[in-house]
Parts: C-alpha cells; sequence; structure tokens
C-alpha cells in the first residue's frame, strides 16, 4: 500500500515515476482497489501523451478489477465511464472506427449505469463529462438542464455555464458563472468573459478585474484579460 498511495501522488507531478512505484505495489499485492487506483494514473497519462496505447492499459486495469467489484460500484464506474469516452476518442483519431464503436458502447453503458445516482454529484459530473467526450454535446446539455440547481455543484455549474455560452445564451452563462465566483482564477475568468461580452465595454469589468487579480495574483486570468 506505501507504493501504491506513494505512486498515486508522485504521478499527479511525474506519471512514469508514479507508474512504476504502483508497479511494484502491484508486484508484491495484487488486488482489484490497486488496479483502480493504477488504471486512474494510467488515464490521466494516456491523456497526456494522445496515446491510444497508454489508455488501452488503464482499461486493461478496469477489466482486472471488474469481475471482483459490483456492477454499480461507483469508482469502477467512474474509471470505464471516463477512459472507455477517452479510448474512443483516440482511437476515432487513429482511425480505429471498429475499436471507437466498441469503446463508444462501454462508455455508454457505464454512462447509463451512473444515472442510478441522482444524489451524487460525482456520477452526475462522471455522466456529464462521458457524454462529451463522446461527441453527444446535446445530450449532455439535456441531462444537465434536468438536474436541480442545488445539486449542480461548481464542476457541474462551469460545465453548465460552458455549454449555454456554446449556444450563444450569454447571459444565462454569466448567470451561471456567478455562482462560481471567488471559486479560483479559472472560474473567475470565465465569469468576467461573459461579463465583459454581455456589457460590450472591457472598460467597465476593470473594478471587478482588479479585484480578482488582486486576489489570485494573475494565473489564467492573465490569459484572459
Amino acid at each position: 500500500d506505501e507504493h501504491l498511495f506513494k505512486g498515486q501522488a508522485i504521478g499527479i507531478v511525474d506519471p512514469i515515476e508514479g507508474l512504476r512505484l504502483m508497479d511494484r505495489s502491484i508486484q508484491l499485492r495484487d488486488t482489484p482497489f490497486s488496479r483502480l487506483v493504477r488504471a486512474g494514473t494510467r488515464a490521466d497519462q494516456a491523456v497526456d501523451s494522445g496515446r491510444l496505447a497508454d489508455m488501452e492499459q488503464a482499461l486493461e486495469d478496469l477489466n482486472a478489477a471488474r469481475p471482483f467489484l459490483a456492477k454499480d460500484n461507483l469508482s469502477l464506474l467512474f474509471g470505464l465511464a471516463g477512459s472507455y469516452a477517452q479510448a474512443a476518442r483516440l482511437a476515432g483519431e487513429a482511425g480505429r472506427q471498429a475499436d471507437r464503436e466498441r469503446y463508444l458502447a462501454e462508455a455508454n453503458e457505464a454512462g447509463e449505469r451512473l444515472e442510478r445516482f441522482p444524489e451524487s454529484p460525482d456520477a452526475l459530473f462522471s455522466r456529464i463529462a462521458q457524454l462529451e467526450i463522446c461527441g453527444e454535446d446535446e445530450k449532455a446539455f439535456r441531462f444537465m438542464e434536468q438536474i436541480p440547481p442545488a445539486r449542480r455543484r461548481l464542476a457541474i455549474l462551469a460545465r453548465w455555464g460552458n455549454a449555454l455560452y456554446r449556444r450563444g445564451r450569454v447571459q444565462d452563462a454569466f448567470e451561471a458563472y456567478s455562482g462560481l465566483k471567488g471559486a479560483n482564477d479559472y472560474f473567475e475568468a470565465m465569469r468576467l468573459t461573459a461579463l465583459t461580452e454581455l456589457l460590450g465595454e472591457p472598460e467597465r469589468i476593470k473594478p471587478e478585474l482588479d479585484a480578482c487579480y488582486e486576489r489570485f495574483k494573475g494565473g489564467v486570468l492573465e490569459l484572459y484579460s
């Protein structure tokens, strides 16, 4: 377990070293839980590398854990929905259409199971992300529409605001982003971008922009300003 959790922590900044430690952990004791943990790091590395082979290694870990866990185990469903969705995207980019269709089916099956947990913000977010990664933006939008406002936690609210903004509903997007006010510099940048478009005069948001700079010391705001 020491190798596993140390590898998970190190993997955030150095996936190769993190995975080396996780590999050692699994050599010592191979469990469904350790496979789930390593699958998460492998999936993150695959998103960064853009290599389908890396994502398929994450799928190998998930499928090794799968027979030992309940079909509606949330940790398993998070991994399956996200990793199969990304695998479908990468397979499409690689021209492997048959694999893309197979991975899409797996992603959608896991995503539909996540809908059985409407009280879980993490399950709702994972379903939204899976749909968007699979290119089903309209279905993701309709799904978000049905989520009660009280369950739209920060990450869901951000995606809801983005979806509204993409549809030209800038006022509605701004109102969604306003629920994120002060959370972090990225969310503030989205809110101020919508506000600038609504006002049409960047100078009018200068006091708010200055306040954000003071709080976050630049960051993402430098890109949006």
